[in-house]
């Protein structure tokens, strides 16, 4: 979460075990030896200045003062040496970009993404299931990724046997592989993305009714 990265001084929170919202994240990266993370760091910085305009650097430092780390970007900018951004400065798409890249290049353990596309653009959100198979596919590293988004159910090379769709029950939540629902494996085999045939399924039936509340 961006929101507890940046405000960690003023929060003073309380860190989950196992981190799961990313508020050791700075202390995981410092922690890391140099040459590894120096190596990250470069896969990171080439994403980044695809997916972020005018971002040109990406490095890992230490405040002289305090011995406290930071990421800090470089930014094109028209003062000389004005373009420095540390990580509190950062857009929140940014900011999960860096981390969901960095779990990514972290470990070789199973790996749970809840919603990634958060705060994403959806140009950039499309490509992330190539770009987790690229990442992943030395190491064969099983990604399990809960979504709701279009975007990034629009690769084509995703199978219909690789998602499931979970459905509310009266009885509980019904998990089905995509593949093994009729109507959708209809449509998977028209050609239509897991996206396009699936994600229909998950929508609640009244949901055009929120539109009429006043």
């Amino acid at each position: 979460m961006p929101q507890l990265l940046r405000y960690a001084d003023q929060i003073q929170g309380r860190i989950i075990e196992d981190d799961p919202f990313g508020q050791s994240f700075l202390e995981r990266v410092a922690k890391t030896p140099e040459k590894t993370r120096r190596a990250r760091f470069r896969v990171i910085e080439g994403a980044l200045r695809i997916a972020v305009p005018q971002l040109q650097q990406l490095q890992f430092m230490r405040d002289e003062a305090t011995g406290r780390p930071h990421v800090q970007a470089l930014y094109s900018h028209w003062r000389p040496n004005a373009g420095w951004q540390q990580e509190d400065q950062f857009s929140d798409g940014t900011s999960r970009l860096i981390g969901f890249l960095w779990s990514l290049l972290e470990g070789d353990s199973m790996l749970l993404l809840e919603e990634p596309e958060l705060s994403l653009n959806a140009g950039i959100v499309s490509h992330m299931a190539p770009l987790i198979y690229r990442l992943q596919k030395s190491r064969r590293r099983q990604v399990l990724i809960s979504t709701h988004s279009d975007a990034l159910l629009t690769e084509q090379g995703i199978d219909g046997r690789e998602v499931l769709v979970l459905s509310p029950t009266p009885e509980g939540t019904e998990v089905e592989v995509a593949a093994d629902i009729a109507d959708v494996r209809a449509l998977l085999d028209a050609g239509l993305t897991v996206g396009e045939a699936a994600l229909p399924k998950t929508r609640p039936t009244q949901a055009s009714l929120l539109s009429l509340i006043d």
